[in-house]
C-alpha cells in the first residue's frame, strides 16, 4: 500500500528539525517481538465484562463500561489495566523513531511502550513532566506528556471512564498546559489518533 503525503518535502523537513509526536491507540498496536499486541477496544470490553461481572449489553462501550467498573472496584481495575498496557517487548520498528529529531512525545496513551523504546535508545533519554517537571530545552531530551496516565508510574490515575475523560484536562491540568505550549513551538505529527476526546479538543 502507498502512503500519499501532501507537502512531502515540508514533511520531511519537518522530520529533521524537529516536531511533536501525539500519539493515540493506533500507534500502540505493532505486535512485539513475539507477536502479541495490545487489545483494542472490542477486544477489552469483552473481557472486562467477563472479570467483572457487568452486562454484556456495555461491552460495546469501552467508556461507560470503563466508568461503571471504576464505580464498582476501582483499585481493581487500575490493577488490571495496568497488568494488561505493562509490555516487556516492542516491534523493532519503534526503534526508527531515534532517526527523526523528537521535540516533545504526547499521548493518550497509558502503556509503556515509548519507554522501553527509549530505554534502548542511544539518542533520546525520555524526560516525565510528572515526575520530573519541565527540563530545558535539549535535543536529547525527550519531554514525556501522558496526558490519561501512564502504567509505570504507580501513582498515576489511568483514565478510562467516560466522566473522567470529560474532565482530565482539569485533573491533569498541567500536563495540559505544558502540551499546549508544545503545541505552539513546533510542528505535530498526530500518530493513531482519533480526536475523540473532548478535554484535549478543547486545548488544541
Amino acid at each position: 500500500m502507498s502512503i500519499q503525503i501532501d507537502q512531502e518535502a515540508l514533511f520531511k523537513e519537518a522530520l529533521i528539525s524537529g516536531i511533536n509526536l501525539f500519539t493515540g491507540a493506533g500507534f500502540s498496536k505493532l505486535p512485539d517481538a513475539n507477536g502479541k499486541t495490545l487489545p483494542d477496544a472490542a477486544e477489552l470490553c469483552g473481557e472486562i465484562c467477563e472479570k467483572f461481572s457487568i452486562s454484556a449489553a456495555y461491552s460495546n462501550d469501552l467508556e461507560r463500561l470503563s466508568s461503571i467498573v471504576s464505580l464498582r472496584a476501582k483499585s481493581q481495575f487500575q490493577k488490571y489495566l495496568r497488568e494488561k498496557y505493562t509490555v516487556q517487548s516492542y516491534n523493532e520498528l519503534y526503534d526508527l523513531l531515534n532517526n527523526i529529531s523528537i521535540n516533545s512525545f504526547i499521548t493518550t496513551n497509558i502503556d509503556n511502550i515509548i519507554q522501553c523504546v527509549m530505554d534502548n535508545s542511544e539518542r533520546y533519554c525520555l524526560h516525565s513532566i510528572i515526575e520530573y517537571g519541565a527540563s530545558k530545552k535539549n535535543p536529547f531530551i525527550i519531554p514525556f506528556i501522558p496526558l490519561h496516565g501512564n502504567v509505570k508510574d504507580i501513582n498515576s490515575n489511568l483514565y478510562f471512564g467516560k466522566n473522567e475523560l470529560a474532565n482530565v484536562d482539569q485533573d491533569n491540568q498541567e500536563l495540559f498546559v505544558t502540551m499546549h505550549s508544545k503545541l505552539l513551538e513546533s510542528p505535530t505529527l498526530f500518530w493513531g489518533y482519533g480526536f475523540h476526546d473532548n478535554a484535549i479538543e478543547r486545548t488544541i
